[in-house]
């Protein structure tokens, strides 16, 4: 089945958020993030993992529906990261 369209499950954001943590600031603008937000996770969240799952989290908070795989890959074409996540979907 196509699942390509299927919203990015709990489990694939943790390990996304374990891939992606070197660049997690990259990802925040791309997300939709607010800077106040932002800002309270840089302040909240301790380490690069753990920053880079509550900004995936909060995309898919926005997103909602629309927090699927392929809007994923799409963010982190546009920022030549799609080879980070070979294997997670």
């Amino acid at each position: 089945a196509d699942d390509s369209n299927a919203k990015v499950t709990e489990d694939q954001v943790v390990e996304l958020s374990v891939k992606l943590a070197d660049h997690w600031e990259k990802l925040a603008p791309k997300f939709g993030i607010a800077d106040d937000k932002l800002a309270e996770i840089k302040a909240k969240e301790e380490g690069n993992e753990a920053k880079c799952l509550e900004l995936l989290k909060q995309w898919q908070e926005i997103e909602g529906d629309g927090a699927t795989k392929d809007e994923m890959i799409y963010i982190l074409e546009g920022l030549k990261l799609a080879q980070c996540i070979e294997g997670v979907f």
